[in-house]
């Protein structure tokens, strides 16, 4: 029905508000840990150090700029096509995004690991809401692999697709939990009610991405042996 329709894009547009309204949060931190950063003694003796700071503040505050502009675009539009699709390089947007976590990594002594092995990573779709998708999946790997977080992604081809994995070194998931992780609000059981944070609306808006474009997202993991997030892209006719 009409009205069944009109829900269904209702929902689709409060829950992209909702999470693009959550990812905000990863810049906003990174920006605090380089203004901590730029207050230490030593680093405000290094002219290079404190360039490098200067400029993930920027870049972190131009990522903010545009978050807010896509939520009000959404606010306005709310459909289920991607408006205006561009061509978009795969392994360029993961090489930008995983350098904007270099900084969240490093303050846990963990590393991002890159292996971009496709040789086709051309898709057509909304730039804003694939690189927020891969700083979602690289924000829950370095929130559940621990104090010294490895995250590795890959990109590969397979048949008319490009395969994203996002692996961590982290809890894992129990395979009780492994279909629910993609609901909205799902939160993974850490054992410790104070340390449940991360996955809920970061994974909900990720499979909505995915979704969007054509795509869909998996996850394998073992409890306690890290989780592994597959996101699978149509590549650009």
């Amino acid at each position: 029905s009409i009205i069944r329709q009109q829900d269904e894009v209702s929902n689709l547009k409060t829950n992209f508000v909702n999470s693009m309204t959550h990812e905000i949060k990863t810049p906003v931190a990174t920006i605090s840990l380089a203004c901590q950063a730029l207050q230490d003694e030593s680093i405000q003796k290094d002219k290079a150090m404190i360039s490098t700071y200067l400029n993930v503040i920027s870049e972190e505050n131009d990522r903010i700029k545009q978050l807010v502009e896509e939520v009000l675009n959404l606010v306005r539009v709310g459909g289920k096509k991607i408006p205006n699709p561009i061509d978009i390089n795969i392994n360029k947007v993961i090489e930008n995004v995983a350098r904007m976590h270099e900084l969240p990594a490093k303050e846990k002594d963990g590393e991002i690991i890159l292996q971009l092995n496709a040789a086709n990573d051309l898709i057509a779709g909304d730039k804003i809401h694939i690189g927020n998708a891969i700083s979602n999946l690289i924000d829950n790997a370095l929130k559940y692999g621990g104090k010294n977080p490895t995250v590795t992604i890959t990109t590969e081809n397979a048949e008319n697709s490009i395969v994203i994995s996002v692996k961590d070194n982290g809890i894992g998931i129990r395979k009780i939990d492994q279909h629910k992780v993609f609901d909205e609000f799902f939160r993974v059981d850490t054992g410790n009610i104070h340390d449940v944070k991360g996955h809920g609306l970061g994974l909900n808006y990720v499979k909505h991405v995915a979704e969007f474009h054509g795509g869909s997202i998996d996850v394998k993991s073992e409890f306690h042996h890290g989780s592994t997030f597959i996101l699978t892209l149509p590549l650009k006719n």
